[in-house]
């Protein structure tokens, strides 16, 4: 159920332009949290992409990367952004 859930995300955040905000969770481990703003008909909609663990913070931008490549979604369609508290990732996109 889970898959289909996340399948049905990826499909429609296809459809057009989106935005990934990035966010680091500090706990127990360090985790790397996306979310992703799209528009899905007339309404912009924010919904969590992925949770990954991460080791070091030269992870951060491979870890998106590979999940965008994994799920075919595109970086010239990615209109934004957000690093919250993840300044390290910006070098790569620059």
């Amino acid at each position: 159920m889970t898959e289909d859930i996340n399948d049905r995300l990826i499909e429609k955040i296809k459809r057009g332009e989106f935005e990934l905000s990035l966010r680091i969770i500090n706990n127990m481990d360090a985790h790397l949290i996306s979310h992703v703003r799209f528009i899905d008909g007339n309404n912009i909609k924010k919904d969590l992409l992925f949770c990954k663990n991460i080791i070091k913070a030269q992870d951060l931008f491979e870890i998106s990367d590979t999940f965008l490549s994994e799920n075919n979604l595109n970086w010239p369609k990615c209109i934004g952004i957000g690093t919250h508290r993840t300044r390290s990732m910006s070098v790569c996109c620059e």
